[in-house]
């Protein structure tokens, strides 16, 4: 049983779960550029940290109702996903590099 428990545990590689934090004052306080240099970290950083998922923690933006707030969230998010309007399927692209 051990080894097999060994050999299941060589297989397994290291990869990174990159995390956006709360970014809502990002917008408020109009500095969207950090929202963007974020989620370009992450494209930049795909094969050397080897990041297999990606989230977002906290409130996208401050004012819901904002439609230029969503606006910035889509364009920084674009980064990562691609233009979801040119999507009708509604399938989420990994992302928006070539592998």
């Amino acid at each position: 049983m051990l080894e097999r428990l060994e050999s299941r545990c060589l297989l397994a590689t290291d990869f990174t779960i990159a995390m956006i934090p709360d970014t809502q004052h990002y917008l408020e306080e109009d500095v969207p550029e950090t929202f963007d240099a974020q989620t370009q970290w992450i494209v930049d950083h795909l094969e050397t940290e080897n990041i297999a998922f990606v989230t977002h923690v906290g409130d996208l933006v401050e004012h819901p109702g904002d439609p230029f707030e969503w606006a910035l969230v889509d364009a920084s998010m674009d980064t990562l996903d691609g233009d979801l309007g040119a999507n009708p399927d509604g399938l989420v692209p990994l992302f928006n590099v070539a592998r």
